[in-house]
């Protein structure tokens, strides 16, 4: 990393706590009958990831930044 690039910081997947159930099963909303999206944090602010149901497995289909990072990465964008 050089100077004055941040780095961006997002929960990883394998950091929730799957011997919790109850809190785990709190992080996940139904969007469909096959697609899920799951929190990684308590609220919004850490983001989360959308998975979807095809074929025998779970796939990703989309993925929610926190805020915060949406905001580095704008910032990080070239000006017109």
């Amino acid at each position: 990393m050089r100077d004055g690039e941040k780095a961006f910081d997002i929960p990883r997947f394998s950091n929730l706590d799957v011997s919790n159930l109850g809190d785990l099963i709190g992080r996940i909303s139904l969007i469909k009958p096959v697609e899920i999206a799951v929190r990684f944090g308590e609220d919004d602010t850490q983001g989360g990831v959308s998975m979807h149901f095809e074929g025998d497995r779970w796939r990703l289909s989309g993925v929610q930044l926190p805020p915060k990072v949406l905001d580095e990465l704008a910032a990080s964008l070239p000006k017109r």
